[in-house]
């Protein structure tokens, strides 16, 4: 990724090197009676750190994220591979030129529906890191960055806060 900024290839290892990285096991239960209009099995949202790394089972589905046209596509499953999206932090680091994935899970039409399984790392920053837009995404004319500076603990606090409502 850095080398794609036109930076360092060892720019971003000193921002990472004691990350607060996580895993998640997703389990989504079968439903013996078809979805409601609208029901979700995981709502729309994108994840707030630089990447999330997802390994699905082989023959399940129901990931979607919206692509360049702003319409839900499904992520197709690739068999001994993985999903990787794109979190809130590198969007700020990059100032919006790598976009976060707004993903979300469905539920299948059909009952009784299979249920799902998959397994997410979520790659973080060190919690002390700054997240501040990197050299090569600063506006040529002069404007400020979308974001203000902050730290990737604050970054994540402020995210999951946010939720909160």
């Amino acid at each position: 990724m850095a080398h794609s900024l036109e930076l360092p290839g060892d720019y971003f290892s000193h921002y990472v090197d004691r990350p607060m990285s996580a895993m998640r096991v997703n389990h989504y239960p079968s439903l013996t009676t078809p979805p409601l209009p609208g029901q979700l099995r995981a709502g729309s949202h994108s994840d707030y750190g630089c990447l999330t790394i997802l390994l699905q089972k082989d023959g399940e589905s129901g990931l979607e994220a919206v692509g360049l046209d702003n319409e839900w596509h499904p992520v197709p499953h690739q068999q001994n591979g993985f999903t990787v999206n794109i979190g809130d932090m590198i969007q700020v680091w990059t100032n919006g030129l790598y976009k976060s994935t707004l993903h979300r899970v469905v539920v299948p039409d059909e009952a009784p529906s299979p249920s799902r399984m998959s397994i997410a790392f979520f790659q973080q920053a060190n919690p002390e890191a700054m997240v501040t837009c990197v050299p090569t995404c600063i506006p040529a004319d002069g404007s400020e960055p979308d974001n203000a500076p902050m730290t990737a603990g604050d970054h994540v606090m402020a995210k999951s806060n946010a939720t909160k409502g």
